[in-house]
């Protein structure tokens, strides 16, 4: 059993055989290889997000330089330089509280997990984030995206934010 564990395709076992940094590259290159784990919205928006940025950060995103991973987790899309992450979450996917019951079941696979536990994952990854990483995280949802969202005021937020 240990033996198996030892030689499963894990991040851990990546990690394991070629450090930190190049073990996260390569499980990002399999992954990205084994299935597609983004909407084309997300990738949309955060095409929209590189344009208001200019090239004046370092940014990663599934289509460009892939998702980085911190820890266990991957991230949707993170800015380098300011240390931040943002998820664009889909409703179904992540229980949008503005859309669902706390007891409703949304998750298109997972049909066992109800909206306030997919938060609950949520708020638990935000956290480790901050305190593990000093990442802080910020959510942008599917449905809201989808509402003539403003992309550019969103993001100088962000920055006022970040940069104050």
């Amino acid at each position: 059993v240990r033996i198996n564990k030892l030689k499963a395709i894990t991040l851990d076992n990546f990690i394991r055989k070629y450090g930190e940094e190049e073990g996260n590259k390569r499980w990002n290159e399999y992954v990205k290889k084994m299935i597609r784990t983004y909407s084309k919205s997300s990738q949309k928006f955060f095409d929209e997000l590189d344009q208001y940025l200019n090239n004046n950060y370092t940014t990663y995103y599934a289509t460009k330089n892939t998702e980085i991973s911190r820890g266990k987790y991957r991230l949707d899309y993170y800015i380098k330089e300011l240390n931040i992450c943002i998820e664009f979450n889909g409703d179904n996917w992540h229980g949008n509280p503005n859309k669902f019951c706390d007891e409703i079941k949304c998750h298109p696979y997972d049909k066992n997990i109800t909206a306030k536990e997919l938060q609950l994952k949520d708020k638990i990854r935000e956290e480790y984030l901050l305190k593990e990483h000093n990442i802080k995280t910020f959510i942008v949802w599917e449905s809201d995206y989808n509402k003539n969202f403003d992309v550019k005021r969103f993001i100088t937020d962000i920055l006022k934010i970040k940069l104050d």
